[in-house]
């Protein structure tokens, strides 16, 4: 099985090819199970609005086609099964809580029987908290990057004091969760806001 940054870069490219001239935005990939319980890929998407009504027809059959023949090529044998997504979609979507990921991380090191926690339970612990982290700053990333596009380029809505201390605290409380995350994991998103896979 190929790393999941693998295959998110895989299926970005494919997805730019393939879609031409929709502009892809972003391309976000997650472990799932297919319809049999067979390990397959979640594939999303991430389009303008505006292209919405273009996605159809021979497009979203050759990105399917293209992306399970780079995938092969590379041996990676799980089914994509991708989805579409607008930037306002994923605002409305629920988002993980963070604080629940990194709760449950604690609780899975915490062993019920005398010794060291399980390996599996430890590796477990380690990517919730992970994923703990991602959400926060993607969560307040999104959040804050609507806020700006708003106050930088729509001159109707009236914002108050409070909206700007509540954009202050987001970006407090992510910087924060920043600054806590192990060295390689805050390396590695600094070098992708640098330098955004194309």
């Amino acid at each position: 099985m190929l790393q999941e940054s693998r295959i998110q870069e895989i299926a970005l490219d494919s997805a730019r090819a393939s879609l031409a001239p929709i502009r892809v935005e972003a391309v976000t990939v997650a472990p799932m199970l297919d319809w049999m319980g067979q390990e397959a890929l979640d594939v999303q998407v991430v389009v303008p609005e505006s292209a919405v009504p273009k996605l159809r027809g021979k497009a979203l059959i050759d990105f399917l086609m293209d992306l399970h023949d780079r995938l092969l090529a590379e041996g990676e044998q799980r089914h994509a099964f991708p989805h579409y997504a607008t930037p306002e979609d994923l605002l409305a979507m629920p988002i993980l809580n963070a604080e629940h990921l990194l709760d449950q991380a604690a609780r899975l090191i915490v062993s019920p029987q005398p010794g060291p926690p399980r390996q599996v339970d430890i590796r477990r612990s380690i990517s919730a908290a992970y994923y703990g982290l991602f959400h926060a700053l993607q969560t307040a990333a999104l959040w804050l990057q609507q806020q700006r596009h708003s106050a930088d380029y729509d001159p109707i809505p009236r914002f108050r004091t409070a909206d700007a201390l509540t954009a202050i605290e987001q970006a407090r409380t992510a910087l924060s969760h920043f600054h806590t995350a192990p060295a390689k994991q805050r390396h590695a998103l600094l070098w992708l806001l640098l330098f955004r896979p194309r």
